[in-house]
């Protein structure tokens, strides 16, 4: 029995486009934050409030560098389903034109 939905490579390839913009922006916003937290420890007067300041951005930029990680897998994905879905689709109608090629010749016969 059909599953109801309709799967298209295309729609699949397009979401892996939009995802690896996230990825790409994600990348972009790690790079503000930490540059502005090493701003705020740069002016910090204090060793210790320093100190936090150096840790927050290496952490905020850990978090998110590994929100980019977790897009580009996302993406790679849906770009592997597309082509899954591209090829099944290719051999399924190879072998519909085989399977009509045959029945032809057994009509002429």
């Amino acid at each position: 029995m059909a599953s109801g939905f309709t799967v298209r490579p295309g729609v699949l390839e397009s979401g892996s486009g939009q995802v690896s913009g996230l990825q790409d922006r994600c990348g972009q916003v790690a790079a503000v934050v930490a540059a502005v937290l090493d701003e705020l420890a740069g002016a910090a007067g204090d060793p210790g409030v320093r100190a936090a300041a150096e840790s927050v951005a290496r952490a905020a930029a850990r978090r998110f560098l590994d929100a980019a990680a977790g897009y580009q897998h996302t993406a790679g994905n849906l770009m592997a389903a597309a082509q899954g879905y591209r090829h099944a689709e290719a051999a399924a109608t190879s072998q519909a034109n085989t399977a009509g090629a045959l029945l032809a010749r057994m009509r002429i016969r």
